[in-house]
């Protein structure tokens, strides 16, 4: 779930870029609101287990770039049953919800600004707050630079981080990074790198492509004093059957490694399917 929500962040900023350069009217461009529900599931390997729950998205839409302003705001009701009762509880329960905004200040910035809080167990951050600046280059208006800082909050670790990256975009293509400095969950210093790519176009079909590696602050919702890394790739299809509906699906898998005595390594295989419709 965690990586969903970075590629969504990483390639609304390079759509940005391209909106910023050719605002394209389409046949819904009016459209304000965009509305998002389905499920997921995940299996691990080792004691953790299977998750499963539902999702939902709700956006604010810029489809032609003139509002300036969008942003979305999700929520994820996540059971999980671990096959050990050593990760707390025979079942756990947590509902997470975050909102971002997207606001453009002056033609060539806009920022990123996030909100995010966890009810039950911590699974996600119990409280999250993330900002970014974003400059668009005036000479290549579909490049976009990214700094920004934010602070995940745990019950027993609090973490500040940076975070740096770019993107560059096309009427039908994009290709985002981000980086981040010290948004794990262990108490070393850890870092994360996302890479987007992304093909398509409104009202047809997109294709992302995502891979992630470093530390994956969600991986198992439990807090280590060790390195835990993780190596991810995920693949999303959203394809619109009119004009205003459509379906996203979303598999991933990813590899875990928590260093200890025993160097454990675990797998997870989610499948996340959602559909939508804008009005």
């Amino acid at each position: 779930m965690r990586r969903a929500a970075l590629a969504a962040l990483a390639i609304a900023a390079a759509l940005h870029g391209a909106a910023a350069a050719d605002p394209a009217d389409s046949p819904n461009g009016a459209d304000n609101f965009r509305a998002e529900l389905g499920a997921f599931f995940a299996d691990f390997t080792k004691i953790y287990g299977t998750w499963f729950g539902e999702t939902g998205r709700f956006w604010l839409l810029d489809s032609t770039g003139q509002r300036g302003t969008s942003g979305y705001v999700d929520i994820v009701d996540l059971h999980w049953q671990p096959d050990s009762r050593a990760l707390g509880a025979s079942k756990l329960h947590s509902t997470y919800t975050m909102g971002r905004l997207m606001h453009s200040w002056v033609p060539h910035f806009y920022t990123m600004s996030t909100l995010g809080a966890t009810a039950f167990t911590a699974v996600f951050p119990r409280a999250l707050v993330e900002t970014e600046g974003n400059w668009i280059v005036p000479q290549v208006r579909g490049l976009v630079f990214t700094f920004g800082a934010g602070d995940r909050y745990y019950p027993t670790v609090n973490r500040p981080y940076l975070v740096l990256g770019g993107s560059y975009a096309l009427p039908k293509m994009s290709v985002s990074y981000r980086y981040w400095y010290g948004a794990g969950l262990t108490g070393l210093n850890t870092q994360t790198h996302l890479i987007t790519f992304a093909y398509g176009a409104r009202l047809d079909v997109w294709f992302r492509f995502e891979l992630l590696w470093g530390d994956e602050s969600f991986a198992t919702g439990v807090q280590y004093d060790t390195n835990l890394v993780s190596r991810g790739a995920s693949f999303t299809l959203e394809k619109w059957v009119t004009p205003h509906a459509g379906f996203l699906v979303n598999p991933e898998f990813t590899e875990i490694s928590i260093a200890s005595d025993e160097n454990v390594v675990l797998h997870r295989i989610q499948i996340l399917a959602r559909g939508f419709y804008t009005f």
